[in-house]
């Protein structure tokens, strides 16, 4: 009986410290013939599953979501129309962003995460504003903005946790974002440009193993693509207003992950 009890004991001791019972268990089990190797498969067997991971390799997948412009926009005026102060306002915009992306990633200690990614996406995100001043006349100056494109190569970094299930990570890289911008008066006057900005992006996000080769994931992004401008020119190809846009982004969008080649390592 005392036996039985002291057992009972000793059980649920390692079950509620499983930590403690694992390391005991080893102990106990250091003087037993043949106890090193099982060790040593049981520890094979954990290098494997790390291994078998879905973010351990080479990943493809898609991506969507809701995407944020916020614009600081300065309009400066020929001082010959009688001003010579800027206007200043934000132009924001949202819209939908989706697109695909091609990855690697390695694990490292067995939860540490290393990896790069390379993201194509589209974006229908546009704002507009007017803005009324008085120069030699009264005059409306509308401006509207478009982020159509963006891609971004990034690093990742994350820890692989919850039995090798959930993987929490940060990210930073260098981004390409397609932008548009037209400005129109109601002095016909008129300018407009499309370019490719070069910026940074970081975000964090985390990825949820539903098979050795499928995750999904949700992720945030924030992009900041410097600053560009375009000059507003009236018929007569006088300028009369030159405008400086600054244009960041902010995103949130599900993902999922398909590992196609393992790593090897």
């Amino acid at each position: 009986m005392k036996k039985i009890l002291f057992l009972t004991i000793f059980m649920s001791f390692i079950i509620i410290f499983p930590g403690y019972g694992e390391q005991k268990v080893k102990e106990s089990l250091g003087s037993v013939p043949g106890a090193g190797a099982k060790n040593s498969i049981g520890q094979r067997k954990g290098d494997s599953l790390a291994n078998n991971s879905a973010v351990n390799g080479i990943n493809v997948g898609a991506q969507i979501g809701y995407v944020k412009t916020d614009s600081k926009t300065t309009i400066s005026f020929n001082p010959a129309l009688g001003r010579t102060a800027s206007d200043k306002s934000d132009i924001s915009g949202h819209g939908v962003i989706s697109g695909i992306h091609l990855g690697w990633g390695y694990l490292t200690e067995e939860t540490i995460y290393m990896g790069l990614e390379i993201n194509a996406n589209k974006s229908n995100a546009d704002g507009k504003k007017t803005v009324n001043e008085t120069l030699l006349a009264p005059v409306s100056i509308s401006t509207k903005i478009e982020l159509t494109q963006t891609y971004d190569l990034s690093a990742r970094f994350g820890y692989l946790m919850y039995h090798n299930s959930v993987l929490p990570y940060l990210k930073a890289g260098i981004t390409w974002g397609k932008w548009k911008a037209n400005t129109i008066t109601n002095w016909d006057s008129v300018g407009s440009s499309s370019k490719y900005q070069t910026g940074f992006i970081v975000g964090a996000g985390a990825d949820i193993a539903i098979s050795d080769e499928l995750t999904l994931g949700g992720e945030y992004t924030f992009s900041d693509y410097g600053s560009f401008n375009h000059k507003v020119i009236f018929s007569t190809g006088l300028v009369t207003n030159t405008v400086k846009i600054e244009p960041r982004v902010n995103s949130v969008m599900l993902n999922v992950r398909y590992k196609v080649i393992k790593s090897p390592f």
